[in-house]
């Protein structure tokens, strides 16, 4: 089979240019640090790179979501904590009001801030988290209570999905917290309505101890809101310290699949600018060959 001198020379240009082009390759990958820039470079791996961020994306989601449902459960924390104080405070105020040494002027201040207490713990009641009453269910009113303590809201549940297949509620409602309305039977209404009730008692000289044990129910309603809401928290922050070893697993592998291994990308430079180095010297003594040459 006769090889002519162009058709040597097409052959070498080719390999020359292969050699050149792996060259290329192992500098961009040492340069940029990733061994897969474009899908041709290995389709299998760069469909597995692809799973990977788009897993890395649902959990970089879930930790918003993780975030926002923990700064919720801590708002309601935050608020049953102050209304346990106000109760404490109205526990206080109705035993004292059945001191009989007490005269009207007294007893008149003891029911006036008996009502304001009942006032702070509608503003409390009314405790908003970006703009949403964390009492009022999954309403879309503004405020969960009316001035006067009327529930505004519903009995619906606001949740978040922190992982896969996994959702927390992170309220409670008003009626779960203060009791449901009994404009009938005001002291066994709700909280608004029982120290409501007990400061007329106190004004009009009746026995107000006939609210202790309203309050002691209330007392029990923030109590029993309060747990739940540690509870979830503290499942809340097992499911986002599981949720971080599942993202740093998958960080781990989407930089085997897409990162470069420096100590064999540089072996491999250095042995591609050997090759390439020969392939330079090999092809210009032949290229460089004329018929002279053969005359000699």
């Amino acid at each position: 089979m006769r090889i002519t001198q162009q058709s040597q020379a097409l052959a070498m240009r080719a390999d020359l240019s292969l050699v050149s082009s792996r060259l290329a390759d192992i500098q961009r990958q040492i340069a940029s640090g990733r061994q897969l820039d474009r899908a041709s470079d290995d389709p299998a791996g760069a469909l597995e790179a692809l799973r990977y961020r788009r897993s890395l994306r649902s959990y970089e989601q879930y930790d918003r979501n993780i975030g926002d449902a923990k700064a919720w459960l801590r708002s309601g924390d935050s608020a049953l904590g102050a209304i346990d104080a106000r109760l404490t405070r109205a526990q206080d105020l109705t035993i004292q009001a059945d001191n009989g040494s007490l005269d009207a002027v007294a007893r008149s201040a003891i029911a006036t801030e008996l009502r304001g207490i009942a006032d702070e713990m509608v503003g409390l009641a009314n405790t908003h988290h970006l703009g949403r009453p964390i009492f009022g269910g999954a309403s879309g009113n503004s405020q969960a209570y009316d001035p006067m303590g009327s529930f505004q809201g519903d009995t619906g549940t606001v949740t978040r999905t922190v992982g896969s297949g996994a959702s927390y509620q992170v309220n409670v409602t008003g009626p779960d917290v203060f009791g449901v309305e009994n404009p009938g039977d005001p002291i066994n209404g709700n909280t608004f309505e029982v120290l409501r009730e007990i400061a007329d008692r106190v004004e009009a000289g009746l026995p107000a101890a006939v609210g202790l044990d309203a309050i002691e129910r209330a007392h029990a309603g923030v109590h029993n809101s309060q747990a739940t809401l540690g509870a979830r928290l503290a499942s809340l922050e097992k499911m986002e310290s599981r949720n971080e070893g599942i993202t740093i697993e998958m960080r781990s592998a989407l930089s085997e699949t897409e990162d470069v291994d420096l100590a064999d990308a540089i072996l491999d430079l250095k042995s591609q600018e050997a090759a390439y180095s020969a392939a330079l010297g090999v092809t210009g003594r032949i290229l460089d060959r004329s018929l002279l040459d053969f005359l000699r």
